[in-house]
């Protein structure tokens, strides 16, 4: 019985290791996209290249322009 605890438990160290490596690649994935430049002109054509989905460019531009405080 002994030797299944200390297995798993083994087990369980060596799950948090991968999971905190998978987390520190994610996070440097999400970053890198989040600081890249991105041109909304290139995204929206790179949308009507690949012919996937049409464009709304109203809801495109709300999207870019920041939300007016009225207080």
């Amino acid at each position: 019985m002994q030797q299944r605890i200390t297995e798993l438990e083994a087990e369980k160290l060596a799950l948090r290791d991968e999971l905190e490596k998978v987390r520190g690649q994610q996070i440097s994935q999400l970053d890198a996209f989040l600081n890249g430049t991105r041109d909304i002109r290139s995204l929206v054509g790179q949308t009507l290249l690949s012919g996937d989905v049409p464009v709304d460019e109203l809801k495109l531009r709300r999207i870019a322009k920041p939300p007016h405080d009225k207080n």
